[in-house]
């Protein structure tokens, strides 16, 4: 019976694996997320992807002529990451409308496919259910992660376009040798490093991987040469698209006068010693973001199981091990080129992943060759216990992000006011065309209230900035040829204002006026 029970068990996992999947975004309030617009953490960023789609929307598709809602650029042209998916995103603005959470529903999906095929790899290399389901779930069991999982960021969707390349190299390296397999595999890394270049150490630590892997071999180098030819040419077309673009962006960003999209390194031996001091503050587990990632006692098993693999080194699976010490090398000169970003950008830890999770399955499948014959029933309970105590406290760390978002996060607040007041139908209502230019004041955000008034113009304000302050900056843009000013505090008035203009809409604290030309 109890043979019986185990094989149905194994017969039946994948259905056991997507019930719990399913209870798992239940628990997270994923399906009520997904339909929420931008807020919490990054705002600013999740806003200035929403604006690219929308921007793709109002100029015609033209894919090679991307921008914003802000103006700050010359018409607002600006180019950052590949931008297929905002060009997707708007696509479906056309066909559904200009729906906010389409974005948030395509990186979902993706990453949806992503935990799959991680689980797909996971049993591959690992063979036992059990052990692949609780790794699988303390892998995703991360705050930071689920995060955004579901988000507007490009980050996640580029890990989880990783993630699903990694099992398409698994299974060309340790299964079937198709060249079918490995085109998937590259077409993935490929579109993954496009938009993200930080995450091309992956397939370049692959190609490493099955060169360094026939060498080990003592093939003669002719033969290792020609054995990986297609992972070979396929790096050699990655690299050739990826500098293409940069090269595109480099120009067209210098072009339209745009320097707000960072599109080169920020490494550390360019870093002052304070903001060094900052960076690593805010990579400890006590005040930074180390904290959000997983919980002590993940840390504490993931740093075991990892010492156990090194002083068992020798029982290690070879396509195993090769690409996780590449990625570990990759992740090193990521972490030093792209130091700075790391004190205000949670999600740059993401891209450290794909490691993290070669590392324990590394770790996991050389003690299970070591010790093929052991009884593992209590370290299986042990990582269910670190499972569940990790799940819960990342769950309450999630609600938090979007927990009285309104009250804390003062990047969203304008946005706040502008949706609360349906100003987007009032602006409509007053018969302003989609061309008229708006000064959103009091916006910290670039695209945040632009994007939700559906109009491109200029923000005005920063944290902490007094009405006289942000007057006067009004009052610099009055030759950038606007024709609307949005105030949001009745305090503005009070100030002296170097242009004409006339009141067309007041309601409380809100108010829209028109310049007088």
């Amino acid at each position: 019976m109890k043979g019986k029970l185990f094989r149905s068990i194994e017969k039946y996992h994948y259905y056991i694996f997507a019930i719990i999947l399913f209870v798992f975004y239940i628990i997270t309030n994923y399906f009520v997320i997904l339909f929420k617009d931008p807020e919490g953490i990054h705002f600013i960023r999740q806003t200035d992807s929403l604006s690219f789609a929308s921007i793709y929307l109002r100029n015609g598709f033209n894919f090679f002529s991307p921008g914003v809602f802000n103006q700050n650029s010359i018409e607002g042209k600006a180019a950052c990451e590949f931008p297929i998916m905002y060009y997707i995103t708007a696509i479906l603005y056309k066909i559904f409308g200009e729906k906010i959470f389409i974005l948030r529903i395509l990186n979902f999906a993706i990453n949806l496919a992503a935990v799959i095929y991680l689980y797909k790899l996971i049993v591959k290399a690992v063979k036992d259910k059990f052990f692949s389901l609780l790794l699988l779930f303390i892998f995703i069991s991360s705050e930071i992660y689920l995060y955004y999982a579901n988000n507007f960021l490009p980050d996640s969707t580029v890990l989880g376009l990783t993630i699903i390349g990694w099992y398409f190299f698994y299974k060309y390296w340790a299964e079937d040798k198709k060249l079918k397999t490995l085109i998937y595999c590259f077409s993935f890394f490929g579109i993954a490093s496009l938009i993200k270049v930080t995450y091309f150490i992956n397939p370049f630590s692959a190609m490493l991987s099955l060169i360094t892997y026939d060498i080990l071999k003592k093939e003669p180098i002719l033969k290792t040469l020609k054995n990986n030819l297609p992972a070979l040419i396929s790096i050699i077309i990655i690299t050739t698209i990826i500098l293409a673009w940069n090269i595109f962006v480099t120009i067209y960003n210098k072009t339209h006068n745009d320097y707000y999209f960072l599109i080169k390194p920020n490494p550390f031996w360019d870093t002052s010693k304070e903001w060094k001091e900052y960076v690593f503050s805010a990579l400890t587990y006590k005040d930074g973001w180390l904290k959000y990632a997983y919980s002590k006692h993940a840390y504490y098993m993931f740093i075991y199981i990892s010492i156990s693999s090194v002083l068992l080194i020798v029982h290690s699976i070879k396509k195993i091990i090769i690409p996780t010490i590449f990625l570990i090398i990759g992740s090193v000169f990521y972490f030093f080129l792209f130091f700075a970003q790391f004190k205000d950008h949670d999600y740059y830890l993401l891209v450290f992943y794909i490691p993290l999770f070669f590392i324990i399955i590394n770790s996991v499948t050389t003690i299970l060759n070591r010790f093929p014959n052991a009884n593992y029933i209590l370290p299986k309970l042990i990582l269910l216990a670190v499972l569940i105590t990790n799940f819960e406290r990342e769950c309450n760390y999630l609600n938090l992000r979007y927990k009285d978002v309104k009250s804390w996060d003062a990047h969203s607040q304008i946005s706040y006011i502008v949706k609360e007041n349906n100003l987007s139908y009032v602006i409509d209502s007053l018969n302003i065309g989609e061309n008229a230019k708006f000064v959103v004041m009091k916006d910290i955000t670039p695209n945040g209230g632009l994007l939700f008034i559906k109009r491109q113009g200029w923000n005005v304000g920063y944290i902490g900035a007094s009405a006289e302050y942000e007057v006067n900056k009004l009052n610099e843009l009055k030759n950038r040829d606007f024709d609307y000013v949005l105030y949001t505090q009745k305090d503005y008035l009070n100030y002296t204002i170097a242009f004409n203009q006339e009141k067309i809409y007041e309601k409380g604290e809100i108010s829209i006026y028109k310049v007088v030309k």
